[in-house]
């Protein structure tokens, strides 16, 4: 607000007959993994349109141009406590039509989600003659749990993000050979849009290579044509063709002559085979998708996650069915990180040259004695 708007607010505070103070809710859903933002009053405004003096209905109001809905609502305990302790409201809703119960199935109980509580005199709602975005600071919290459920309403706990009671330091359990990293997330942050390897770590091929009893990574990285002599028969890397613009992941089949000249870069079938296709996001509509492509399925947070085609074919059914998605486990298989540090290895340092790697683990406790 603007300081002449924050001095009409404290007018409007002192006066002996004040206009009434208007309640309004926000609910933004998307921290919680859904998309939707709720905008609602508790109907107890008294603010009726003429098509509904007879129903006895109220009518959705707007304040700076959004509209607040009328809905069952009872929002209590927003009052501070003489102990300091931050206040942690509790918010009873009407479960209309089994609305909330259906958000609470697709979202951890909505967990998360942000309650907005805005406070302001009826007289600056929009279509008032004083209408003004005029309004108290907001008071903002976080849904931390949900405490009742049944067919007519549901009710959560919230915090603030100041309400530290209960929390342990660290928040991570201290684990010696598990990544708590979201893969390919923060953290993380893996951007290789090549297929490493399954949840076990089993799908190597065309990334490693079994020699003497122990697997070695084979992956060389974009192709280099100044290394191009360094490059043996199994070795793999990635390449884009320059006439198709395709991307994808090519296998060494040939190394002589030595050196290998510029001209024979993976696109030369002479030298190289591809073993793998990016082939950038699903498309229901592509009829033919082969063993060796990959593709990537948008998550509801912006993430990419990558899956690999495995069909072999057969003469009847060469291709994968059209409409057939990721991550169906016959055409499909996830690219899923096994959160160990062979894992994080095989990612971020392939050739053992002792770089930092982003490890959500802690290792170093398993030389710790228990206490």
């Amino acid at each position: 607000m603007t300081e002449e708007q924050s001095q009409k607010l404290m007018e409007e505070v002192h006066k002996l007959n004040p206009s009434s103070i208007v309640e309004l809710y926000e609910l933004d859903a998307r921290p919680a993994g859904d998309d939707s933002v709720l905008y609602f009053h508790d109907g107890s405004l008294g603010i009726k349109g003429e098509s509904n003096q007879k129903t006895g209905q109220y009518d959705s109001v707007r304040f700076k141009g959004q509209a607040y809905i009328p809905m069952p609502v009872q929002v209590s305990g927003f009052e501070a406590a003489n102990s300091g302790e931050p206040p942690r409201p509790i918010l009873k809703i009407a479960n209309v039509m089994s609305m909330f119960s259906s958000l609470n199935t697709k979202t951890d109980d909505l967990c998360g989600a942000i309650l907005t509580r805005r406070r302001t005199f009826a007289k600056y709602l929009d279509g008032m003659p004083d209408a003004a975005p005029i309004e108290y600071p907001p008071d903002i919290y976080t849904i931390e749990q949900k405490t009742e459920e049944n067919r007519l309403y549901v009710t959560y706990e919230l915090g603030s993000g100041m309400d530290l009671d209960g929390q342990n330091f660290p928040i991570w359990a201290v684990t010696a050979g598990f990544c708590r990293h979201t893969y390919r997330g923060t953290g993380c942050n893996f951007g290789g849009t090549y297929y490493v390897a399954d949840i076990d770590n089993s799908l190597f091929t065309p990334f490693f290579r079994l020699e003497g009893g122990k697997m070695t990574y084979t992956f060389r990285g974009v192709w280099d044509f100044s290394v191009s002599n360094g490059y043996t028969v199994g070795q793999t890397v990635s390449f884009t063709d320059p006439s198709t613009f395709d991307y994808g992941v090519y296998q060494c089949i040939a190394d002589t002559p030595a050196p290998i000249p510029y001209s024979q870069n993976p696109s030369n079938p002479a030298f190289w085979t591809r073993v793998q296709r990016y082939r950038k996001e699903y498309n229901a509509t592509v009829v033919d998708y082969v063993y060796g492509d990959v593709v990537h399925v948008m998550q509801k947070d912006g993430s990419k996650e990558y899956f690999l085609c495995i069909w072999i074919g057969t003469q009847d059914l060469p291709t994968v069915p059209v409409g057939v998605a990721p991550p169906e486990t016959t055409y499909w298989s996830r690219d899923n990180c096994a959160k160990s540090l062979k894992a994080c290895t095989y990612r971020f340092d392939p050739f053992g040259s002792g770089a930092e790697l982003p490890f959500g683990g802690f290792p170093g406790v398993l030389n710790l004695p228990e206490v």
